[in-house]
């Protein structure tokens, strides 16, 4: 499992693509969480997550939450704040989508039985 990580680190290091770079390094900060039970390098990989500039919000989404719970089960309060401001802001971001979401159902139901 470390050499599968590790491999994931080096692909996400060596990629040309955001995404690519981005998916790797949130299955290396999974490896490193449940596999490796290594939670720094797991808090240290969901951070770079975050840091990406353009991650999909879904994904950075469950980074934030993966790296909340490490935050608190570390005890580091402080960083945990910050992660939890992202985390608010990003959920906020969802729920828009979700309620764009369901008023386009609506609209469209109300369409096709008119």
């Amino acid at each position: 499992q470390d050499l599968h990580a590790r491999a994931l680190i080096d692909a996400a290091d060596a990629a040309s693509d955001s995404a690519q770079k981005v998916a790797a390094l949130a299955d290396a900060a999974h490896l490193h969480r449940t596999a490796l039970d290594d939670a720094p390098g797991a808090i240290e990989l969901y951070g770079r997550v975050l840091e990406a500039s353009d991650v999909e919000p879904s994904v950075a989404l469950a980074a934030a939450h993966s790296l909340n719970e490490l935050l608190a089960d570390a005890g580091q309060q402080e960083e945990r704040l910050t992660v939890l401001e992202r985390l608010a802001s990003l959920e906020r971001s969802s729920a828009v989508t979700v309620q764009d979401r369901q008023r386009a159902r609506a609209l469209t139901k109300r369409k096709t039985s008119a």
